[in-house]
């Protein structure tokens, strides 16, 4: 649940990165030709996407103690 209460924060170009890239398993070649978005930029959605994740997960544990 905590998992997709982040994604669900996350914006829609940055949780469609981290979804496709590490949960379904595509290659940035793969999602870059399926969307149209250059490498680079999906790599930097990706980046900041998990960091944001991170963020609220990590932010739910510590108030939890």
């Amino acid at each position: 649940m905590v998992l997709l209460e982040a994604l669900s924060a996350l914006s829609r170009d940055h949780r469609q990165a981290v979804i496709a890239i590490h949960v379904v398993g595509l290659s940035y070649a793969e999602l870059s030709d399926a969307l149209g978005v250059s490498v680079s930029t999906l790599r930097s959605r990706t980046f900041h996407g998990l960091r944001a994740l991170r963020q609220h997960i990590t932010s739910g544990e510590e108030s939890d103690d």
